[in-house]
């Protein structure tokens, strides 16, 4: 009679051991398919699928030298100015020194009509030497000495005994104006504009310690650089680039080095550069050849790394606060800006539940170099509520029960989650449970701080235990800390840590009564838990892979239960492992596995033990039919569609599965346990959604295994079934 109200207690009182089991939710169906919807993957004919809800533009107007095709990038340009080696004065016409045509007489002394220069030509259709008049009457030509043994200055005499004034009277006392008469009216300067942009020098025979003349002869120092002419390159130097040393762009630059090169194919090499970013999504960034810099062989190649100098969400959200999304997709507004980031973070934001719509453009920014990302967001409602009934709950305080499940996924604007639950069974004091957790989001790349409290109140309402009042409760906080490492649109690797107290204590007709060896003599087992765990969720074309690992330490703090060995009480060590494969085999047919076990060492509180049995475990038998420290379970289950709406939507599947599960104790646990460990089970399940968001299950399922402890529940026949509609 004792082992039967133990076992009874098992069922009854702790269900948080199945709590743990499922509290980590791996993709849905829905969420495999919808997901798959989003990863850009290459179909047969090579094209790229992306997903409709997305919509990156980039505007023509954004600045940019010109577009580069990858397909393109041998392709030189044009039209382009030639590369200089240094700063050399521009071309200007030199002062011929070769006899004149025809030659003219030495200027007069004689007082002219009107004072005119000593030189003068009319306006010439090109530069000539820096001696000008106005328009004179008649065009003169520089005065020059007959083949001269050294290039004088354009106004000379034929022979003077001293340099004199380069123009001057036969001997006169004194110096005078380069240009006089006997009596002239006004002195003239020996060469004279009207307004002459600069200062002009007196023509001097004399050499000067500098030249000081504008206009010379000789060749520049070095010769220009055409767009024909070749240099020998010795390095190419990229400059502002992210990948300068990296080994990714060396087959485009180092096919070069070494060689005789012209401009052009410079030209070329920088927009092979610029080809490389394109390719990988960096749209926004150009090569560009520093012709200036060009020295000993070395050519720098300077990239403009394209970036976003501001997200604008336009219109502002509603509800959601601004920086939730702008802090989001910063994450992919790197340096350089890489389209392919971008998308990948919109994606992903697109799979939250907030919003229904992302979409985004670039134009061009302030700053040249720089672009405005312009985000519009089409939020969704942030508010679900589902209401449900089933046999889920373990028949010894009543199979049937009610739920109700309500989520509001952004409480104050930020995205913290708010969620309640509670179900009742539908037998009179048979299981109530409560729980209430909240929420945070921490930073963007969807680190958490989650609270939680559970209640959890039964009473056995299962003959013929019923007449002897046994009841337990059990209350639960625990706070949780996840931050994913990596999440991309096809992994997620995330790390938690958490603390949980958990109190529990059973009663009977006569009060506080222990049930099994553990609890103290009041029937309380209190335990203390430090949890660490690993998520890790891959998704692919054919599916996805979902992982978890999760180390429990259990410490004598705060109260704990504590027991001499070998008995259970709060100090202890277990490790629980769940591995799931989600493959789609066809359009009509999604082949789920799941596996998980629990490794501990040392005895266990009935309520850290691994328990199986029941619709969400091994089916073909009543909930938590097997209890024990260690155990593990494999479940198959093959869905078929067979039904789908107008817009490609299931509406009838079929699902035969088959489960199969173990659980034994530690070896130094002095509690008994049940000779029929092993249980197995083959059935069929039928997945029906008559209306939207209205779901219903039906499953049978055949016990391979005969317990001799088998009830007369519906559940020990292998009967369950599931009705929800989501408001």
């Amino acid at each position: 009679m004792y082992f039967l109200l133990q076992k009874s207690l098992r069922w009854a009182v702790f269900l948080v051991p199945s709590v743990v089991l499922t509290a980590y939710s791996f993709p849905s169906y829905a969420e495999i398919t919808a997901q798959s919807d989003i990863v850009p993957e290459s179909s047969e004919e090579g094209e790229t699928t992306r997903s409709c809800a997305i919509a990156l533009s980039v505007l023509s107007e954004l600045p940019m030298r010109r577009p580069v095709d990858p397909a393109c990038v041998n392709q030189g340009t044009t039209n382009r100015k030639p590369l200089q080696l240094r700063n050399s004065p521009k071309p200007v016409s030199p002062v011929s020194t070769e006899t004149p045509a025809k030659p003219v007489s030495p200027v007069s002394t004689e007082t002219p009509a009107k004072p005119v220069s000593p030189v003068s030509t009319e306006a010439p259709a090109k530069p000539v030497s820096p001696v000008s008049t106005e328009a004179p009457a008649k065009p003169v030509s520089p005065v020059s000495t007959e083949a001269p043994a050294k290039p004088v200055s354009p106004v000379s005499t034929e022979a003077p005994a001293k340099p004199v004034s380069p123009v001057s009277t036969e001997a006169p006392p004194k110096p005078v104006s380069p240009v006089s008469t006997e009596a002239p009216a006004k002195p003239v300067s020996p060469v004279s504009t009207e307004a002459p942009a600069q200062p002009v020098s007196p023509v001097s025979t004399e050499a000067p310690a500098k030249p000081v003349s504008p206009v010379s002869t000789e060749a520049p120092a070095q010769p220009v650089l055409t767009e024909d002419s070749s240099i020998l390159v010795k390095k190419i130097a990229l400059i502002n680039s992210s990948f300068a040393n990296s080994k990714e762009l060396d087959p485009i630059i180092k096919k070069v080095e070494g060689l005789m090169v012209t401009l052009a194919e410079l030209r070329k090499v920088a927009d092979q550069i610029t080809g490389w970013y394109f390719a990988r999504g960096y749209i926004t960034s150009v090569a560009s050849v520093e012709e200036s810099a060009i020295k000993d062989g070395i050519v720098p190649i300077k990239v403009n790394e394209g970036a976003i100098e501001e997200i604008r969400i336009d219109p502002p959200t509603k509800r959601i606060n601004a920086e939730y999304v702008r802090s989001r997709i910063r994450l992919g507004t790197g340096t350089p800006f890489s389209q392919t980031k971008l998308e990948e973070q919109l994606r992903l934001l697109q799979s939250d539940p907030l919003f229904k719509k992302v979409e985004a453009s670039i134009r061009p920014g302030k700053t040249p170099g720089k672009s405005l990302l312009v985000v519009r967001v089409t939020e969704a409602d942030s508010n679900d509520v589902v209401v449900s009934i089933d046999n889920y709950s373990p028949p010894s305080v009543g199979s049937e029960r009610l739920g109700i499940n309500a989520i509001e996924r952004n409480l104050t604007g930020r995205g913290d989650q708010l969620a309640i639950s509670h179900y009742l069974t539908t037998r009179n004091g048979g299981s109530k449970i409560y729980d209430l957790s909240y929420q945070i989001p921490l930073n963007p790349m969807n680190g958490t701080v989650q609270f939680r409290t559970a209640i959890n109140q039964t009473k056995v309402v299962q003959p013929p235990f019923d007449i002897l009042d046994i009841g337990g409760q059990s209350l639960l906080y625990e706070i949780t800390y996840r931050q994913p490492l990596i999440r991309t649109l096809k992994e997620e690797l995330a790390l938690s840590l958490g603390f949980t107290v958990q109190d529990g204590q059973t009663f009977t007709f006569a009060g506080p009564t222990p049930f099994g060896i553990g609890p103290d003599l009041d029937g309380n087992s209190r335990t203390r838990t430090f949890k660490f765990a690993q998520d890790y969720v891959r998704r692919d074309r054919q599916g996805a892979w979902g992982a978890r690992s999760q180390f429990n330490l259990g410490v004598g703090w705060l109260g704990a239960t504590y027991n001499p060995e070998p008995k259970p009480d709060g100090r202890f060590f277990t490790w629980n492992f769940q591995l799931q494969r989600q493959q789609i085999i066809s359009k009509d047919n999604l082949l789920i596995a799941q596996a998980d076990f629990q490794f501990a060492p040392n005895a266990l509180l009935p309520s850290q033990q691994y328990v199986i049995g029941g619709a969400q475990s091994v089916r073909g038998f009543r909930q938590n039919i097997r209890a024990g420290d260690n155990g593990w379970r494999f479940s198959l289950e093959d869905r078929i569609t067979v039904q789908r709406d107008a817009d490609g939507k299931e509406v009838l599947q079929i699902a035969p599965f088959f489960d199969m599960g173990e659980t034994w104790n530690a070896q130094d646990n002095p509690n008994i346990i049940q000779k029929q460990r092993f249980i197995a089970g083959l059935g069929l399940g039928v997945l029906w959604k008559p209306i939207p968001n209205f779901n219903v299950r039906l499953d049978y399922a055949l016990p391979l295994i005969e317990l001799d402890d088998k009830g007369q529940n519906a559940q020990d026949s292998g009967f369950y079934f599931n009705a929800s509609y989501g408001f």
